[in-house]
Order: structure tokens, then C-alpha cells, then sequence
């Protein structure tokens, strides 16, 4: 309660810290998930990053209804009312942003890379058969040869 008796929102305050917190939530899993064991990845991924989309739009939700009652009931907190919606938009954005520009990028990343198979031998280069046929190294011609 301020010097005239009018209370903040509790909304409002709400909706803010929840925002804030999925900032923190989504780019603070993504520093530790570089930094822990890849064992420990996924884990980091449920407790931080998945709870991080769901907040700002939380935190959207009850700073416009917290700044929409804060305006019918006179109290305070349309500051923190707007710093929330700001916050939360911004947030949404951002992940929105994150989520296409990575996804377009590993859809590249992710193609065939070239053929680098052998390809068949080339008709211009004999076949092991005539090589030997040519030297009468193979079985047929040295039992044939030895019987004569």
C-alpha cells in the first residue's frame, strides 16, 4: 500500500515475474545445457526450456488482466502492468523468432550431403578376368597347359 492507500496489483506483479522468469528459465537452460554433460541435456531441457515457453504467455495473460483491473478498481501497478505485457510480447517473439530461424536453419544443415560413393569402374579399363586370361594365370588354362 502507497502514501494514498491504493494497492498494486497483484496481477500485474504476476504476470511480470513470470515473464522475467522465463527469460531466465529459457536462456539460462540454454547456457547449461552447453555447459553439462550431454547425459544431462534433456533434463535441462525439461526443467528449463520447456517450462519457458508456456510462462510468457502465462505472464501475458495476467499482466493485461491484472492492467485491466488495476484500471477498474484504481489501483496501482499499470507500470508493471505494461512492463509485463511488453516483457511477455517481447519473450513470445523472441522464441517464436529462435524456434523458425532454427528450424529453416537445421532443415539446411540436415541435407544429403554429396555422393562421395565410388562409382562403377570405367569401360575403358580392363577386367581382372581378361588380366588374367592375358597372362593364362587362371586355374583352366594352367590344368590344360600341365596336361600336355
Amino acid at each position: 500500500m502507497n502514501e494514498n492507500g491504493q494497492k498494486i496489483s497483484k496481477l500485474c506483479v504476476v504476470g511480470l515475474i513470470l515473464s522475467i522468469l522465463s527469460a531466465v528459465l529459457f536462456w539460462g537452460g540454454n547456457i547449461l545445457s552447453y555447459i553439462v554433460d550431454r547425459d544431462v541435456t534433456s533434463l535441462v531441457t525439461y526443467v528449463f526450456i520447456i517450462p519457458s515457453f508456456v510462462l510468457p504467455v502465462l505472464g501475458l495473460i495476467l499482466s493485461i488482466a491484472g492492467l485491466n483491473s488495476a484500471k477498474r478498481k484504481g489501483k496501482r501497478g499499470s507500470a508493471v502492468g505494461v512492463t509485463g505485457i511488453v516483457l511477455s510480447a517481447l519473450e513470445i517473439f523472441l522464441l517464436v523468432f529462435c524456434f523458425v530461424f532454427l528450424n529453416n536453419y537445421l532443415k539446411k544443415a540436415n541435407t544429403t550431403p554429396p555422393d562421395y560413393t565410388i562409382q562403377p569402374h570405367n569401360s575403358n579399363v580392363e577386367s581382372v578376368e581378361s588380366i588374367f586370361d592375358s597372362y593364362n594365370i587362371l586355374a583352366d588354362n594352367t590344368e590344360s597347359t600341365a596336361a600336355t
